[in-house]
């Protein structure tokens, strides 16, 4: 009888870790030529956007690896991709120009600028809307542009000189920063750019959007140190896993974050972080123990919450990874289990 008891209380005590805790799977994406590689993009249908390490716009789908080229130049680099597959980024042209482009049926399209010579692009929504920085006339300045329907709209500034667009989400609200005395981030929505704001008076720069207009990124404190913080209705600082510094990349309808921090100083590396339930986790405590990896870097999270990054596995140094989550036993599943066992004791008691 004791033996079942132990038993029950064993299986509690498992079940509501693993309900606690999501656990992930990691996948290594390698890279086209088998050195290493970068993620920086995700869609629904676990589809990734990155670059490998000679700077060469990648997209891994179906297992599989393809490089897609460039404008005439030698380097690209893919930032975002939509649920269709088009992906944004930026490519040098023959003039060894870095270019805004739009990957859509197999080929890469410039985007032009806005009057100068260079820009790229930061982000797309599923409606195949591009946003980036472009150089206006003389490449004296950049600003945020929207790039619709075969056009490039110039998104102003807060009144600097300066500003760069970072996301767009399905509602077509985009998120960046922009020079206004020091630098704010940005929310532009209804054909106007709106001041998110400093925090605490200091510099603020915006890196994702989801659909409820949640805005992450990181704020640079007194010391000039980066902090990841969370704009919903109003800044929020989400800490550190233990260093000084720590940025958000990205943010899911669920409200998820994740990024990168330091752990301890900074002759440590980073590690890739998941902000969920008003926490912040190291994704190295959700992985298995014994994988050899040290995930770095978490660059996107999708609608599912796969998430991508880079990182370092086997002594190989910044390898594209791919973060799935592992099903966890639901509630009704525990309760169920616990019951039979009780079922147990009762027969034998009895």
């Amino acid at each position: 009888m004791k033996a079942i008891i132990w038993t029950v209380c064993i299986l509690a005590s498992v079940s509501a870790s693993a309900v606690a805790d999501t656990i992930y799977t990691v996948t290594d994406l390698g890279s086209v030529d088998g050195t290493y590689a970068y993620n920086f993009g995700i869609n629904s249908g676990g589809q990734i956007a990155g670059g490998d390490h000679l700077s060469r716009a990648c997209l891994y789908s179906n297992g599989s690896i393809q490089n897609l080229g460039s404008l005439g130049g030698f380097t690209s680099w893919a930032y975002g991709i939509n649920d269709s597959g088009q992906m944004a980024g930026v490519a040098q042209n023959g003039s060894s120009k870095d270019r805004p482009f739009l990957y859509s049926n197999g080929t890469i399209h410039d985007l032009g600028t806005l009057g100068g010579t260079y820009g790229a692009a930061n982000g797309i929504n599923n409606a195949g809307q591009v946003v980036g920085y472009a150089a206006g006339s003389g490449d004296l300045y950049t600003h945020a542009f929207l790039y619709s329907n075969g056009s490039m709209q110039d998104l102003g500034t807060l009144g600097g000189n300066n500003s760069q667009a970072s996301a767009i989400n399905s509602n077509e609200h985009v998120t960046g920063w922009s020079q206004k005395g020091t630098i704010h981030a940005f929310l532009y929505s209804g054909g106007s750019m709106q001041d998110v704001g400093a925090m605490n008076g200091r510099p603020t720069y915006a890196y994702g959007i989801n659909d409820s207009d949640e805005i992450v990124g990181y704020w640079s404190n007194s010391s000039n140190q980066a902090r990841a913080f969370l704009y919903s209705g109003g800044f929020h600082d989400l800490g550190t896993l233990g260093g000084k510094t720590s940025t958000a990349l990205d943010i899911d309808n669920d409200g998820d974050i994740v990024g990168w921090s330091y752990t301890s100083d900074l002759n440590a590396p980073t590690h890739a972080f998941l902000y969920s339930g008003g926490s912040m986790q190291d994704l190295n405590s959700l992985i298995g123990p014994n994988s050899g990896w040290t995930l770095e870097n978490a660059s996107a999270i999708n609608g599912t919450g796969q998430i991508v990054g880079y990182g370092t596995h086997a002594g190989n140094e910044y390898e594209a990874f791919l973060l799935t989550p592992t099903p966890t036993p639901e509630p009704s599943t525990i309760v169920l289990l616990i019951s039979g066992v009780s079922v147990l004791l009762f027969r034998r008691k009895k």
